[in-house]
């Protein structure tokens, strides 16, 4: 039988290149494909009989962290094939229950080593991956925080305030002020000011450019 797939990226491109790529492997078979976050939820909350989900990291205004958890409930492997291939995407994917991570300079074979890989229970990074990681290990403080925690970073550097930060996380003011103060702890920072120097340090990317700290 060959090994089932599942994709969701939100450019046709990709699809149509990552289609091509699969429709030359014997061994696999590409199941289902979409370009929307919701899409691919209501897939995923059905019974798919896949093996493998390729899953991007920004899909529109949504992120793919919560199919990626979706995807492990059901035994699903997951790989992230994206161009954000630094912190804390890397990290809140594979806290997320990620089997791989590919970045999309990769070649070909890449992706289908990945696939590969993950089908028979083996974690797979793309090879610029690997040196990223090799070279941050023990360097990057944003790999201390949580899922959480790294969210309300990420949208503090946005600019959202505390309030807004609540209602798109669907928590209470009080938790955020928590959250943000746990990170700033675990960061060894004690201002909004100095998280922007972290995160212009660190490359920390949001909706596809590194944010500008002046």
């Amino acid at each position: 039988m060959p090994i089932r797939i599942a994709l969701v990226d939100d450019h046709t491109l990709v699809r149509e290149g990552f289609r091509g790529i699969l429709q030359l492997e014997h061994d696999m078979s590409l199941e289902f494909e979409c370009d929307t976050f919701t899409k691919a939820k209501n897939f995923l909350d059905g019974s798919p009989a896949i093996d493998v989900f390729i899953v991007d990291i920004l899909l529109g205004d949504e992120t793919g962290f919560p199919l990626i958890k979706l995807a492990r409930m059901k035994k699903i492997k997951c790989i992230v094939v994206s161009m954000h291939g630094r912190e804390p995407y890397i990290s809140e994917a594979l806290n997320a229950g990620a089997n791989g991570y590919i970045s999309k300079d990769s070649a070909a074979t890449d992706l289908i080593a990945g696939i590969r890989a993950v089908y028979d229970e083996q974690l797979y990074y793309s090879q610029d991956i690997k040196e990223y990681l090799d070279n941050s290990a023990g360097q990057n403080p944003f790999s201390l925080l949580t899922n959480r925690e790294m969210e309300v970073c990420l949208f503090i550097v946005e600019g959202f305030k505390v309030k807004k930060i609540a209602r798109e996380l669907d928590i209470s003011p009080k938790t955020v002020y928590v959250h943000k103060a746990n990170a700033y702890k675990n960061l060894g920072i004690n201002s909004t000011q100095e998280l922007f120097q972290l995160v212009k340090e660190h490359r920390l990317y949001k909706n596809g450019q590194a944010k500008t700290i002046n």
